[in-house]
């Protein structure tokens, strides 16, 4: 009787776990998205899942989707794929009156699990039409100086910077998106008759309105 040794039993061993069926592939990432503030469950968000892979050793730079999906009811969602070998993962969420969110995932957290999940703490849109008008204009040196109080944050929103305009005819209008669901505040300085007044105010903006916000002065 034969029995293999030496050399021939290395290349034995080898050829038997180099030709091996991958396991099973199956991967899942489920997400629950729910408002960022009032945590309360986030509905319709639509979730998509891409990736970057390595193919004989060459980076395909472009992402690919893999998996798409909408949360329902509960704010649950789930996206299935097959493993692969990942550079790393993109998930974005978007929704109608919500800010777009990106979150990379690293294909090693699939290593001892098939199964990532995920809470997503999603943010209501809004849009605000801020206009400033001089509406009793008094002299030439009449001024306005106006600014938000808003937090910049992780999203393209309204600016909080200073903005100052003069004159008889000052009517300025400008429009940006704003986080929902909460109270804008802002401030504003008028000067006229050589004196300045400050006024702080704020304005409830829902999400989904395009609310405005009008000073006359």
């Amino acid at each position: 009787m034969n029995t293999l040794s030496g050399p021939c039993f290395l290349i034995a061993v080898l050829c038997a776990f180099g030709c091996r069926p991958e396991p099973d592939g199956q991967l899942q990432i489920q997400v629950h998205a729910q408002h960022a503030d009032a945590e309360t469950v986030a509905p319709n968000i639509q979730l998509t899942l891409a990736r970057r892979v390595l193919a004989d050793g060459i980076l395909n730079g472009n992402y690919e989707t893999v998996a798409s999906t909408q949360t329902d009811g509960s704010g649950f969602g789930e996206l299935n794929f097959q493993r692969v070998n990942a550079l790393d993962y993109r998930l974005t969420a978007t929704g109608l009156d919500w800010f777009s969110l990106e979150e990379s995932i690293n294909p090693d957290v699939f290593i001892d699990s098939k199964v990532l999940a995920l809470d997503f703490d999603v943010m209501p849109r809004a849009n605000v039409i801020i206009r400033l008008i001089n509406a009793n204009p008094f002299q030439t040196d009449d001024a306005i100086e106006f600014r938000t109080l808003n937090i910049a944050g992780s999203y393209a929103t309204c600016s909080n910077a200073w903005e100052s305009h003069t004159g008889l005819d000052v009517d300025i209008q400008r429009s940006c998106n704003i986080e929902a669901d909460r109270y804008l505040p802002y401030i504003y300085r008028v000067f006229r008759n050589n004196e300045w007044t400050e006024m702080v105010d704020s304005l409830y903006i829902a999400q989904g309105d395009s609310a405005s916000l009008q000073i006359a002065w």
